[in-house]
């Protein structure tokens, strides 16, 4: 159903991968914030853009996340970052003191730092998420188990190719299948002084459901082939005609289109064929309109 409703919808599904961030939300909401650092700081001389991107890297690296409430460098590293104090005056402390130190600040970092950081990111994610779906409208609803859905699209004034996940509301739901046939009739004759005439007619002819049936399952028409496409099939050879001296030549072939249309409706009394002179009704499985052939599974019928 997701892959479905991807291509309803024209959604295109991508991957991404190392330095093409593509699809990539984090990475290329990081870069932009350098993209605009450079811009800044390169403003006067812009061939020299790359002399900058140390000092950037140690602005950003250093600056407290607004999502995780943590510096880059502290989560990458365990530690604050030095603050570009002197350190010549210090004394040399133990080594021992300094490993266990180190150790510590180590064991804050997996033990409190990272979890806290993933929870801010998830708390900011949920907030983003409540104030884009109040912006756009969206309404959560939970579906029982079984409950069928459908995607339907609203083509409004002010509501242009918008889709709508919702539980269906029809209890007629399914396709049905268009069948016609048309006879091409063609008589060809040679004069005494050998001059050709050719005469072409056509007209339709209606099809009984077991026929349409035959049809649908082996995709030919006689000995004829469909040729199918998506949701149509066609067969509209023409036949191979000849002249004889005076004496007519009737030659017949036949047409065949098979067009796959969805079909629905509230009710399991409700005329599928509103526009049309026909009372037909989902029971029935098949409906002549004209000259055209309607057949429907049982299967759009739904309890």
């Amino acid at each position: 159903m997701i892959d479905h409703l991807l291509k309803l919808t024209g959604t295109e599904r991508l991957t991404t991968s190392p330095y093409h961030p593509r699809t990539n939300g984090a990475t290329e909401r990081a870069n932009q914030t350098i993209i605009n650092c450079l811009r800044k700081h390169a403003e006067v001389n812009t061939n020299d853009w790359d002399k900058w991107l140390d000092i950037i890297q140690l602005a950003y690296n250093s600056r407290v996340h607004s999502t995780t409430g943590f510096t880059p460098y502290e989560l990458m590293f365990g530690r604050k970052i030095n603050n570009f104090e002197s350190w010549k005056d210090e004394k040399n402390n133990e080594n021992s003191l300094e490993i266990l130190k180190r150790a510590a600040q180590l064991k804050k970092q997996y033990e409190v730092d990272i979890h806290r950081s993933k929870e801010n990111v998830r708390d900011a994610q949920t907030q983003q998420t409540a104030t884009q779906d109040k912006s756009k409208n969206i309404i959560i609803e939970s579906f029982e188990p079984n409950t069928k859905n459908y995607v339907d699209e609203l083509n409004g004034k002010e509501s242009k190719n918008l889709f709508v996940l919702d539980k269906s509301p029809y209890r007629i739901d399914g396709f049905r299948y268009k069948f016609s046939k048309t006879e091409i009739r063609i008589k060809t004759n040679k004069s005494f002084f050998g001059t050709k005439s050719k005469n072409k007619d056509s007209g339709n002819e209606v099809l009984s459901r077991d026929e349409c049936l035959a049809i649908s399952i082996s995709k030919r028409c006689g000995k004829l082939e469909m040729i199918c496409e998506d949701d149509f099939c066609s067969s509209e050879k023409e036949p191979q005609v000849d002249y004889s001296w005076l004496e007519e030549q009737i030659y017949v072939s036949y047409h065949f289109f098979v067009t796959k249309i969805p079909i629905r409706g509230y009710t399991y009394h409700q005329k599928l064929f509103v526009n049309s002179r026909t009372s037909c009704l989902p029971k029935d499985l098949f409906c002549v309109i004209d000259t055209a052939t309607y057949i429907w599974g049982s299967e759009i019928i739904h309890e």
